[in-house]
């Protein structure tokens, strides 16, 4: 007889909730083995975007990963905290094993000032068992190396080499009294 609170009926339940979604997104959504999605997290396909959810991937609720006409490759053994915003417009690939704190921002586009209306667009690659700190934000283009660390509240416009620590420290201009 198997107990209400078993790790594998939690799988289960977890594979049933999520059934009505993986039908909507037809094909354009995968999702891995044992991998938890907490209600309250919004997976969104639009624009012939893809989703691809390794096994073991835990995301917490306030999350939200949208492919909109790019990819959100996620590899195995990841997890990404509450209040992530993760949107593709060309591809957003994260390796094995890599956790994401809270509140942080992972865009591969922004707006092309010439052309309003119109993004500028470039992948962003994390390498394996990286660990991205709470409220950064990781702009388009960016390479991350196995093994990196990006320490909270930093703000990634460039590639951060493997095994490296990246972190961004800010001096205040006006002290305040």
């Amino acid at each position: 007889r198997m107990r209400k609170d078993s790790g594998m009926l939690k799988y289960l339940w977890n594979d049933i909730r999520q059934l009505p979604r993986k039908i909507a997104l037809a094909g354009r959504y995968q999702c891995g083995r044992y991998s938890i999605i907490e209600r309250g997290a919004l997976i969104r396909v639009s624009q012939g975007g893809e989703i691809s959810l390794g096994a073991n991937v835990y995301v917490r609720r306030g999350t939200e990963l949208h492919a909109d006409g790019g990819r959100i490759v996620c590899g195995g053994g990841n997890f990404l905290n509450r209040n992530i915003s993760i949107v593709s417009h060309q591809l957003i690939s994260i390796g094995n094993g890599t956790t994401i704190g809270p509140n942080t921002v992972i865009y591969d586009h922004d707006h092309d000032p010439a052309n309003k209306g119109q993004f500028i667009s470039r992948e962003i690659i994390s390498g394996r068992n990286a660990w991205i700190g709470a409220n950064c934000t990781i702009l388009k283009g960016v390479h991350i190396g196995d093994n990196a660390v990006i320490g909270a509240g930093s703000i990634v416009t460039g590639d951060v080499p493997a095994d490296a620590v990246y972190y961004c420290k800010c001096t205040p201009v006006i002290r305040l009294r």
